[in-house]
């Protein structure tokens, strides 16, 4: 054979290869597609076949390292279920680079086969979890998660996949009560070794579920079993940690106050996922990255860094919402309206095309935040009427920062007695969940006092604000980063505007 491979080589009908892929082996192609498409069709059916399958089996015992090439192989040959296997390999490792529709279009090429029960529940299991990060969910992939939990064994990956898509679409459903029965179940179930990574997307999942409800104590209780079961798989299943730190580095914002430690847990995030090449951690890593440094008022570069995220929302799942939310206000905080309007309508689309009103409530709030600086102040009014009919019901964790923007908006209008009840509200629920979404915390806090001055309470103006100054020095005394520390209070608006107003109603600053 390999003598007639030469003389075809020396008739450059074929050509030699080198260095050849595969060691000690001699590698030759047609020099001509046109030649190679034309012996192909020469070659009955069968033999084609045939042909596939000796080439799939010979470059599966020489460790061809493509699972794509080896499942087009095999699916020619008509090995169905050897096929299947490797197409799912092929979707388990492209996940890794953040692009669901090409993951789910191999993973369901594999599902087409029959493969063995272990790993067609292990196929549907990847598509439960691909399609949550498309969020396309209730009609095309809820029997796939009932399926899976009927006959996945409890803790495994693909039961804790499966419960995933089944928790997001009892709260897409809002069957609160059913939600909180499968979180409870999903907690308290230990993950099966090697299977903690997708448990905790799931745990993670419901985390940031129950914080958006305003109900972080159930959240915290959450975390501390995550922590548990992240802690002892160490090093074993490190894609664990990555979701760990995940969640922390967007709940430690609004959860903690503590962009600081926000932005700690984004940037070992950012390293893990850069570590493991998993492209989509990396790029989620960099929007949570530059949401803390916009909370901590490191504006210089936290622009390029956002815009520069090359994962596209509709692949980000539930955090979809972080960067052209935080995008659009930090361009409306420098006067590019145009730019900023932009973002803060594509969020509100986003949000009606996939059918996630957290998204699309977020997007009216932060369009009402860029029409308020712009002077747009009856547009304004619109929007964030519309955001809080929204919110109120699928986020309560941002309600008291779109009822400072409503406030903002109502002493614009001259109407300071609205203003004063609008944060009233606001506070009050941030008092009870001790949480507000987006750090907007200070911003709430700054638009009451001034609330309470436009009404004529000035001593309760002057206490506000110093309760508003104290809270900001509590925050800041988490910073050990001098260049962190100082930004915080002159690149963050309503920092900078708080500290302005105590030291005009009370006097100069307290040591910090």
């Amino acid at each position: 054979m390999g003598q007639r491979l030469e003389e075809l080589a020396n008739r450059e009908l074929l050509l030699k290869r080198k260095p050849s892929r595969f060691p000690h082996e001699e590698e030759y192609a047609f020099r001509h597609a046109l030649l190679r498409e034309g012996a192909y069709t020469m070659l009955t059916d069968d033999d084609r076949a045939l042909g596939h399958r000796l080439a799939g089996e010979w470059l599966e015992q020489h460790g061809e390292q493509d699972p794509l090439t080896l499942a087009e192989h095999f699916e020619r040959g008509r090995e169905g279920a050897r096929a299947g296997l490797h197409y799912l390999r092929a979707a388990e490792l492209a996940s890794q680079g953040g692009d669901s529709a090409a993951v789910i279009a191999r993973a369901k090429r594999a599902l087409a086969y029959d493969m063995p029960d272990e790993l067609r529940t292990r196929c549907l299991g990847m598509l439960c979890e691909l399609h949550y990060y498309s969020m396309d969910l209730e009609s095309n992939t809820l029997p796939y998660a009932e399926e899976v939990l009927r006959v996945a064994q409890r803790g495994s990956g693909p039961w804790s996949q499966g419960m995933l898509v089944k928790i997001v679409c009892s709260i897409q459903a809002g069957k609160l009560e059913e939600f909180v029965t499968l979180l409870g179940i999903a907690g308290a179930t230990r993950p099966a070794r090697d299977a903690a990574t997708p448990w905790a997307i799931c745990v993670a999942t419901g985390i940031f579920l129950f914080d958006i409800l305003g109900r972080t104590g159930e959240a915290n209780h959450l975390l501390r079993g995550l922590t548990e079961n992240v802690t002892a798989v160490g090093e074993h299943e490190p894609m664990a940690l990555v979701l760990f730190h995940s969640i922390l580095t967007i709940r430690m914002t609004y959860a903690e106050e503590d962009p600081m430690k926000g932005l700690e847990h984004g940037e070992q995030l950012s390293l893990l996922a850069e570590t493991m090449g998993q492209r989509r951690f990396v790029e989620l890593g960099k929007n949570f990255v530059g949401m803390n440094r916009w909370c901590l008022g490191a504006l210089a570069g936290t622009e390029q860094l956002i815009k520069g995220v090359t994962l596209s929302d509709n692949d980000a799942g539930l955090a979809s919402s972080y960067r052209p939310f935080v995008l659009a206000w930090l361009l409306a905080d420098r006067g590019a309206f145009d730019e900023a309007r932009l973002w803060a309508s594509r969020l509100i689309e986003a949000g009606q095309t996939r059918r996630v009103p957290l998204d699309e409530g977020r997007g009216h709030w932060v369009l009402a935040e860029v029409l308020r600086r712009a002077g747009e102040i009856d547009r304004a009014d619109a929007e964030i009427q519309a955001a809080l009919v929204i919110l109120r019901m699928a986020s309560p964790l941002d309600t008291p920062g779109a009822l400072a923007t409503l406030a903002a908006l109502r002493l614009a209008q001259g109407k300071p007695d609205e203003a004063l009840a609008a944060t009233e509200e606001g506070l009050a629920k941030y008092e009870a969940m001790s949480a507000c979404g987006f750090f907007r915390g200070a911003f709430l806090h700054l638009v009451h006092a001034e609330s309470l001055e436009a009404t004529g309470h000035h001593e309760a103006a002057k206490t506000a604000i110093i309760k508003a100054r104290a809270r900001l020095f509590a925050i800041a005394a988490k910073i050990e980063d001098q260049d962190y520390h100082a930004s915080f209070f002159k690149g963050v608006p309503e920092n900078r505007r708080t500290l302005e107003l105590a030291r005009q109603w009370v006097g100069p600053d307290e040591p910090n």
